[in-house]
Parts: structure tokens; C-alpha cells; sequence
């Protein structure tokens, strides 16, 4: 009986081991730091420069937050004073 109860002790230790891991929290890795080498090699011709171009243009627009561009309203000014001189 004391072997049994060791056996599914043992047991009951190893399923964890088992189990499939949680994700992990990214949050908590190292930051990341830009001194590190990224190569960049430019285009060679004026069709890869409008290319790369479009694409560096869309990156800044979703990070600004004007993908899609707002729709446009109509200006309707008001004056509050008048200049008096």
C-alpha cells in the first residue's frame, strides 16, 4: 500500500509536466534596444524607390492614425469679432 500511495504521488508530480505551457508575457522580456545592426540596403531604380515609398507612407499613416483618412468636412467659419484698425 505505501508503494502505491509513492506511485501515484509520483505521478500526480510528473502530469504538470506534461501540460501544455502558458503563453508567455512578452511585456516581461527584455526591452528592446535599437543599437543592434539592421541593414538596409536602398532601391536601385525609380519603380523599387515609388514602391518603397507608398509603403514608408502607409507605415506613417496607420501610426498616426490617418488610415483611412478621415472623411472631409465642410469648413463653416465663425466670426466673433472684427479687427478694428
Amino acid at each position: 500500500m505505501p508503494r502505491l500511495r509513492a506511485l501515484v504521488f509520483l505521478a500526480l508530480l510528473a502530469v504538470p509536466s506534461f501540460a501544455q505551457d502558458a503563453p508567455r508575457d512578452h511585456r516581461l522580456d527584455k526591452a528592446k534596444d535599437y543599437n543592434g545592426y539592421f541593414p538596409w540596403t536602398p532601391p536601385t531604380d525609380l519603380t523599387a524607390w515609388g514602391t518603397r515609398r507608398e509603403a514608408v507612407q502607409r507605415q506613417l499613416r496607420v501610426a498616426l492614425g490617418l488610415w483611412p483618412m478621415p472623411t472631409k468636412t465642410p469648413l463653416e467659419p465663425v466670426i466673433h469679432g472684427k479687427d478694428r484698425t
